[in-house]
């Protein structure tokens, strides 16, 4: 047995781990939710990706693990916002209008395709073309390049990571840096280990712990990302005799 797999396991042992029990029927949505979901509710980028479905006359969610059913290519979603203008499409098809940024953002809608062009010039139009592309370092290192050139990717590849998550199945991870943050922190792994790495020991942790690989990284992804933003909280000042903290 993995030590390493042991100890991952055990300090996961406190984390909420959920089964996915559904998620989006097709790459496209997987996009949308990735690039629309930063800086914004949930329930509003839920809506943004329904309202894309609806108009594409495509089922939105599925059973986590349903292969028996049509996919939607990519390509078609990328021709599809090309064929009504990025504005059009975001104002009349998607309803929604957010920005990557407040100061001279795109519009999430523009980014979304430039997120999908990027995969569909990688050889990825449906969920059975992932497995292969994680495999293929150089061919997703070169994405991964270009997909952090989208505006709003930000320093810490919250939306890149988020991507991955969604478009991996149980056993299919790649782990971002948010993960290998975790791993790599005082009181599990002491030390940084590589995306190859990384995948290794949790899958062969999550059989450990009896659960999925992808429900282990989503849970240590959730848990790390919540560290990161209470640390990133600004602290109250001290009151009066109370030392700073």
């Amino acid at each position: 047995m993995n030590r390493d797999a042991q100890t991952v396991a055990a300090a996961a042992s406190g984390l909420e781990i959920v089964p996915r029990t559904q998620r989006w029927a097709h790459v496209s949505l997987c996009v949308l939710d990735a690039v629309f979901s930063i800086s914004a509710r949930y329930s509003t980028t839920a809506a943004t990706c329904r309202r894309y479905a609806t108009a594409a006359q495509i089922p939105a969610l599925v059973d986590a693990n349903s292969s028996a059913y049509w996919e939607q290519p990519l390509s078609e979603f990328v021709q599809s916002v090309r064929h009504a203008g990025v504005e059009a499409f975001a104002h009349d098809t998607l309803e929604n209008l957010q920005r990557t940024s407040t100061r001279s953002g795109i519009l999430k809608a523009e980014a979304a395709l430039q997120y999908a062009e990027a995969l569909v010039d990688s050889s990825v139009e449906r969920y059975a073309d992932i497995p292969a592309l994680f495999d293929d370092e150089p061919r997703l290192a070169e994405l991964t390049s270009r997909l952090r050139q989208v505006p709003g990717n930000g320093d810490s590849d919250v939306r890149l990571g988020y991507l991955w998550m969604l478009l991996g199945d149980d056993d299919t991870i790649k782990p971002d840096r948010m993960v290998l943050r975790w791993l790599s922190s005082v009181g599990v792994l002491a030390r940084r280990v590589s995306p190859a790495q990384a995948r290794s020991v949790l899958t062969e942790a999550a059989q450990i712990m009896g659960c999925t690989a992808w429900s282990l990284d989503h849970a240590i992804w959730q848990a790390q990302r919540a560290f990161d933003n209470e640390r990133a909280r600004p602290r109250p000042s001290a009151s009066p005799g109370e030392p700073e903290q």
